[in-house]
């Protein structure tokens, strides 16, 4: 029962944890990096580290009344900073680099102090004539934006899904750096963000499935899908419009709902369906949004991102469908009780996530 409650928490905030952001810049022998997490994140490391945080200070389990300064969040961190700096990878030539914190500020006003944003200055010697940089953490520490900091052209930015690393920052040349390993990197990051974490966007997938009893059907559905949230994600990612993820977040799992109820009670009849599809297509492309803007790219460098999340996205969906098609589509669908027996049921388990996934990000 805990670990169903475990997972159906990380599914209902698939699309609402922004993700941590790791600037860095080289200069003569040194490489400074400006870390961006929230410290939720960091207490959570306890939950599977028996050496984790000292949390005499900061204490998950405290009530709101004992909740602690900002100076005692500054000296927890530097108090934890060698179990902290385990989880931060940082190589250069494949050799670790010894990372030292020189500084840790408090962004965030919010009053929980779990919800504060810290920013954390670090540094760390580099070798003589150094060749490639490598960066990344662990995956307990989830999602990881990549930016390099600087005035030249070709500055290195990635988007690292849980526990992936960059791949080679050459520090002599920025073009040397791989634009395919780039461009593969926002490939497997669309992928991911679907397979496996993109909860809401499979069964919404799923639901499309179930209603299509022709190939022609099912086509048409998720492309009108696929062009609708490319539209979105570009305009979105390109500042020309901005919704807040208050009112996308419960719209994509009415959009859930919706599709679960119509797969159940409507049959296949409802010829205003493709504009529907097409209008959620547009919502679940705001909430793929966040992640290029998070980034914070120019408009200049964003094709190369923008070109590759998208690409891994639509690989993501197709593996949604070729796991429909062959678990149950290619062996029942020309069963006479397909129906009764494969699209109720799962039909009504989308309607129960959807409702689910409402209220928890209503609340």
């Amino acid at each position: 029962m805990l670990n169903f409650m475990i997972f159906s928490s990380s599914m209902c905030k698939s699309h609402e944890e922004n993700p941590s952001i790791l600037d860095f810049k080289v200069e003569f022998n040194t490489i400074y990096l400006e870390l961006q997490i929230n410290l939720n994140v960091l207490l959570q490391q306890k939950l599977s580290h028996e050496e984790s945080f000292a949390f005499e200070l900061v204490d998950p389990d405290r009530e709101a009344s004992e909740k602690s300064s900002i100076d005692d969040i500054v000296e927890l961190i530097f108090k934890n900073w060698g179990f902290i700096r385990t989880k931060i990878f940082v190589a250069v030539d494949d050799q670790q680099m010894a990372l030292k914190l020189s500084e840790v500020s408090v962004k965030s006003e919010d009053s929980d102090p779990k919800e504060k944003v810290l920013n954390l200055q670090i540094e760390a010697k580099l070798p003589d004539n150094p060749k490639y940089l490598i960066l990344g953490w662990e995956d307990t520490l989830g999602d990881l934006v990549v930016r390099e900091q600087g005035n030249a052209q070709n500055l290195y930015s990635d988007y690292l899904s849980k526990g992936m690393k960059t791949s080679q920052i050459f520090l002599k040349d920025a073009k040397a750096t791989s634009r395919s390993d780039q461009f593969l990197s926002y490939v497997v990051s669309g992928i991911y963000h679907i397979v496996p974490i993109g909860y809401d966007h499979i069964l919404f997938i799923i639901g499309l499935y179930l209603f299509a009893n022709r190939l022609s059907v099912l086509a048409l559905q998720v492309t009108l899908f696929t062009v609708a949230h490319s539209i979105s994600l570009i305009l979105s990612a390109l500042n020309f419009i901005s919704v807040p993820s208050s009112i996308v977040e419960p719209i994509i799992a009415i959009s859930i709902i919706y599709v679960g109820l119509e797969n159940y009670f409507g049959g296949r009849k409802n010829r205003n369906r493709v504009i529907i599809v097409f209008g959620f297509g547009l919502l679940h492309g705001l909430g793929f949004a966040s992640v290029l803007k998070s980034l914070e790219l120019s408009k200049d460098s964003l094709v190369m991102p923008l070109l590759g999340f998208n690409l891994g996205v639509e690989i993501g969906q197709i593996l949604v469908l070729a796991a429909c098609y062959s678990s149950f589509g290619y062996w029942f669908q020309e069963k006479i009780w397909y129906r009764q027996r494969i699209v109720k049921p799962l039909s009504g388990i989308l309607v129960l996530a959807g409702v689910f996934w409402l209220i928890s990000r209503l609340i």
